[in-house]
């Protein structure tokens, strides 16, 4: 920057990085945060045909990373190219429309940011969690679950998943034999780490049946948005019939999620904040009889 171009934006740079107060403070002895902030502020303003962001959202409060992702997405309308290097799925979502997922210092996939946020995700070893060796199960055992995998809508299967994604848990079973199952209840729950339940989902509650089944296969639970925020929660199954259980087991596997534009405005409330994600619209009317006592 030359000399006026600093003059004209030295007063947007220090409200941006709000650094007002530490502007006598020799630079050295910022912390790393006060440090990135000033950095990123600087070069927000430099007006660059590309801007390379590596991660800076990972610095500062929630209001500032918010602040940040706004001043690229601002930046990226003004029509020029930002570059964001980032593990975070949400402002991917929200700022990105191309992505390139690199493996080892090489392209594994360039296309939109969501095909490009599901391949990193993916787990492409297609392993399945197996639960044959686990003996903290209960039942009778005439069916069990053997396996578990969570994927995506395409098959694909994840290691994790992100917040607001539509996702397949596969309950892979064995039979004893083949038999009239048809009023079997299958189910899944999750908890928190802390053992704090958060949601129950069973065929009953949708009224699906699954007819005569097989000796093996999978019962599969399709969950439209998961209303989750980032964090592990423990996932739980059942498989019951006529009020007794076949298979029953508690933490079977640890589902990860990831952040994700639930709302699709960039931020979602952490975990500390609620356990479950909540799709609502809100609205305002006016109080008619107050209108009605003002227009008189």
């Amino acid at each position: 920057m030359g000399k006026a171009e600093i003059k004209r934006k030295f007063d947007e740079i220090v409200a941006f990085a709000e650094v007002e107060k530490f502007l006598d403070t020799p630079v050295k002895r910022y912390s790393s945060g006060m440090y990135v902030r000033l950095a990123f502020a600087v070069a927000a303003h430099l007006e660059p045909e590309i801007l390379i962001v590596d991660e800076v959202l990972a610095v500062g409060d929630a209001q500032f990373q918010k602040k940040c992702l706004g001043k690229m997405e601002d930046v990226g309308k003004e029509g020029r190219t930002v570059i964001f290097v980032s593990h975070q799925m949400a402002a991917i979502e929200k700022l990105c429309q191309t992505g390139i997922v690199l493996n080892r210092g090489k392209v594994q996939l360039i296309g939109s940011q969501y095909n490009a946020i599901s391949q990193y995700l993916t787990n492409n070893s297609d392993r399945s969690i197996s639960l044959r060796d686990r003996k903290d199960r209960q039942g009778s055992g005439k069916v069990r679950i053997v396996a578990i995998e969570v994927r995506d809508t395409r098959g694909n299967i994840l290691d994790n998943v992100i917040s607001g994604q539509a996702v397949d848990i596969y309950l892979h079973f064995e039979a004893q034999e083949n038999s009239d199952f048809s009023r079997i209840i299958a189910s899944i729950g999750v908890r928190t780490q802390s053992d704090i339940p958060v949601f129950l989902q069973h065929n009953r509650l949708t009224q699906d049946e699954f007819g005569r089944i097989s000796q093996s296969g999978s019962f599969i639970c399709r969950i439209h948005q998961l209303p989750l925020p980032a964090a592990t929660y423990n996932l739980d199954y059942s498989l019951m019939l006529d009020g007794c259980y076949l298979d029953t087991m508690s933490q079977a596997i640890n589902l990860s999620v990831v952040d994700g534009d639930f709302y699709g405005s960039g931020e979602v409330p952490p975990i500390s904040h609620g356990v479950c994600l909540v799709d609502a619209k809100w609205r305002m009317e006016p109080d008619m009889a107050m209108t009605h006592v003002l227009s008189s």
